[in-house]
């Protein structure tokens, strides 16, 4: 069959495939078996499956002519092209097959100067399957064997741009083919062409005007401020999935013992949600109080725009306000320019707070948290700046995908041998951070009345659904985090079980519970403690994979995948796993018109944000 397929295809040819033609198609053809055999798609002998697996065999085969036929008088160069050809190749086939999906070019827009940084490009390695690399490898040597025996040709071969332009016509026929196919570059070129050309369009653009700001609330009754203002923590822990609380693993072993003894002791949100599945994200969503963009970042797009955060309003009523990241980089996703420039005082991260020469101290994405609480008590100790109250934000990052700990740190598992094992390990970490977090918290009483407020920048899936990363998920597992709001002697321990909140809510709670919610301001959240929470829909945004919003109007969710316009319904009550997808089950269409139609609200906030109309700059 490859033989007919490779013949069929010659007759086409302006050149001959040559043997990196016959690399591609071995390399391909594993890729087939993968995407049947783990049940990716089940390939059947009909017409439509036939056509699947040739559309991908000759997508494959003319991107390596195009890139060949124009070299073919310079031998070297030819093969130089065209073993990187096979090896970019190879590298989305490994995406693919570690993930079963395609590798989303938004990653790399959204993205682009972060992947750069050694922490990313790791994390970047470990998402790829070097199975296709081997194969990949292995055949480019022979091939560099047999080139080197083989003489130089004599004879030129005159470049036809009428026969290039035929193989690139049909390149670019099937490309654009609305069919599933395999050859993951085309993918990626098609979700570049979709993140370019295929978003959705505006619905707001006509009917609001540029001197309209939607989001602008008013506070018509302004509280008394508090005589004496709390201390407030903020802690926003790397990648802290929900699911790890108040569970064990399969020994009986508890994954986070102390932050489950915490949980008595003050209000904690059972379904809380993360916006989004980047920490920038959802900062920016704990900050502000604002859904985060669809496509592209506010902290780097958006910088100087006109926003309302959460240190500002505390700044507005005396308080000094500082942002400690473990994190070792000062440009990551422009993240200190972004806080300094709405409201923080002081912005440190970890190596100015720590000399990066004690090793034990240190992981690949930043200090750890244990000791990253010990420096932040240290600084605010030495902080001479009166006796005014303090707003702590503490972003620990050490818990970050791989989540690979040192041979002596681990409690749980001494040989973890997957993902989810590895990732226990790490939240045992966290979870002791929280004990010295508390004990330094102890030792100090000029902190004796202190808000906290711990949560996460996202959730992160272990495997649930077969999903290991964030770019990938939509389940609950993806953003499910916890929210444990702490204040002794100002609230009564409980487990909120009756409502569901996100990040969104975090900022107008702090605010609402200190008497300083402003005058005007843009919150979409509201407060968790009032008892008295209006029911509104949660939504999420998964910027990759498509692109895949979300609504929750408990217990149903409903979700769409902007790309393909594919759709999923879920009851969160009864199906808690999401097995179950209820879009095609009859009976639920007023139930889906009104799902369909919240989802326009990200789009509205997208479009607020791209035009500066949050807030004006009256009312900041």
């Amino acid at each position: 069959m490859l033989k007919k397929i490779r013949n069929g295809v010659n007759i086409l040819l302006p050149s001959p495939l040559g043997p990196f033609g016959k690399l591609l198609i071995v390399i391909m053809t594993v890729q087939l078996l993968f995407v049947h055999f783990s049940g990716v798609h089940y390939f059947r002998i009909i017409p439509r499956d036939m056509w699947r697996i040739f559309h991908s065999y000759i997508l494959i085969l003319s991107g390596l002519l195009l890139v060949k036929y124009p070299l073919e008088n310079y031998k070297w160069a030819s093969f130089s092209l065209q073993s990187l050809f096979v090896l970019i190749q190879c590298a989305f086939i490994g995406y693919f097959v570690k993930t079963e999906q395609s590798f989303d070019y938004a990653v790399v827009a959204d993205n682009f100067n972060e992947i750069f940084y050694s922490e990313s490009l790791f994390v970047i390695l470990n998402g790829i399957d070097p199975t296709a690399f081997y194969i990949g490898i292995i055949g480019i040597v022979i091939i560099l064997f047999k080139t080197l025996k083989r003489p130089t040709l004599k004879k030129e071969v005159s470049f036809s741009l009428k026969k290039y332009s035929g193989v690139f016509s049909i390149y670019l026929l099937f490309a654009f083919t609305p069919i599933i196919q395999f050859d993951e570059l085309t993918n990626f070129f098609r979700s570049a062409t979709a993140f370019y050309f295929q978003s959705p369009k505006n619905k707001f653009e006509i009917s609001i005007r540029e001197d309209s700001f939607p989001f602008l609330t008013q506070t018509l009754e302004q509280k008394k401020p508090l005589q004496e203002k709390p201390h407030i923590f903020l802690i926003m822990v790397e990648s802290f999935n929900a699911g790890f609380v108040n569970q064990k693993d399969e020994d009986g072993n508890i994954y986070t013992p102390y932050f489950n003894s915490m949980i008595k002791k003050g209000v904690y949100i059972d379904r809380f949600y993360g916006t989004s599945v980047q920490t920038v994200k959802g900062h920016f969503s704990t900050l502000f109080s604002l859904l985060p963009l669809i496509k592209g970042k506010v902290y780097k797009d958006y910088e100087h725009n006109n926003f309302k955060s959460l240190p500002m309003c505390l700044k507005d009523v005396g308080y000094n306000t500082f942002f400690f990241n473990g994190h070792n980089s000062t440009g990551f996703d422009n993240t200190r320019s972004m806080m300094l420039t709405h409201g923080f005082d002081t912005y440190l991260i970890g190596k100015e707070l720590m000399d990066e020469s004690f090793k034990e101290s240190w992981g690949s994405w930043g200090l750890s948290d244990d000791e990253l609480y010990r420096q932040v008590f240290n600084y605010l100790e030495k902080d001479n700046k009166g006796n005014s109250p303090k707003f702590i934000t503490i972003t620990p990052s050490y818990h970050h995908v791989p989540f690979s700990v040192p041979r002596e740190k681990r409690e749980l598992y001494e040989s973890p041998f997957s993902l989810k094992s590895r990732y226990a390990n790490s939240i045992r970490l966290v979870d002791n951070g929280f004990k010295v977090f508390f004990d330094e918290l102890k030792k100090r009483p000029e902190f004796r009345n202190s808000l906290i407020v711990i949560t996460a920048d996202h959730a992160f899936p272990v495997g649930n659904h077969n999903i290991y990363f964030n770019e990938i998920g939509y389940y609950e597992e993806s953003f499910r985090i916890p929210c444990l709001i702490l204040w002794e002697n100002h609230l009564i321990p409980r487990v909120d079980k009756n409502h569901i909140f996100s990040q969104l809510d975090i900022a107008p709670t702090i605010l609402e519970n200190i008497n300083a919610l402003p005058v005007f301001h843009h919150f979409q959240g509201q407060d968790m403690l009032g008892g008295s929470s209006e029911k509104k829909p949660v939504f999420l945004i998964q910027p990759y994979n498509g692109t895949i919003l979300c609504s929750i109007d408990f217990p149903f969710k409903y979700l769409k995948r902007l790309r393909t316009d594919e759709e999923w319904l879920f009851n969160l009550d009864e199906d808690p796993l999401e097995n179950k997808n209820l879009i095609d089950l009859p009976g639920n269409n007023a139930l889906l018109d009104e799902l369909r139609k919240s989802l326009k609200y990200c789009f509205l906030n997208q479009y607020l944000i791209e035009n500066n109309q949050i807030i004006p700059t009256d009312n900041l």
